[in-house]
């Protein structure tokens, strides 16, 4: 007899249902879906991309992002890898995301946009912990 726990819903809608939306976003002013097909496959990869990154079960994974389908998918993803999401609100302060890294562990950090980067970068020197930085938006540009 297979869990919920072993068998979490989103999979077994994404196997019932692949077609179905997980969410819907806005892109360009426009509704757009997110299918549940499709966002396991990128929490799947995030997964997958995670464990190559060498973090195993237990480590702390934070997100410091406004709301968006990417936040999602990320949170399925680092918790499919066994991982602890350490969520951080897209409003704290250098000093408060350097409080949370510091007191959760998190090694690897998801962030939205150029706004956020520049927070991290403020504090990655006083955060040992803390080994690299995922942007679900071009950070580049500066």
């Amino acid at each position: 007899c297979r869990t919920h726990l072993e068998r979490p819903a989103h999979r077994q809608q994404a196997e019932a249902h692949p077609a179905h939306p997980f969410l819907r976003f806005k892109k360009d002013g426009v509704w757009t879906d997110l299918s549940y097909g499709d966002a396991v496959e990128r929490a799947r990869a995030c997964a997958q991309g995670l464990a190559s990154l060498g973090l195993a079960p237990g480590d702390r994974v934070a997100i410091l992002s406004e709301n968006r389908w990417e936040w999602a998918v990320a949170d399925v993803g680092i918790l499919s890898a066994g991982l602890v999401d350490v969520p951080i609100y897209p409003t704290s302060t250098p000093a408060q995301i350097l409080f949370t890294i510091e007191h959760s562990g998190a090694r690897w950090i998801f962030l939205s946009n150029e706004d956020q980067l520049e927070k991290v970068r403020e504090i990655a020197a006083k955060a040992p912990s803390l080994h690299g930085i995922v942007c679900f938006s071009n950070c580049d540009s500066k």
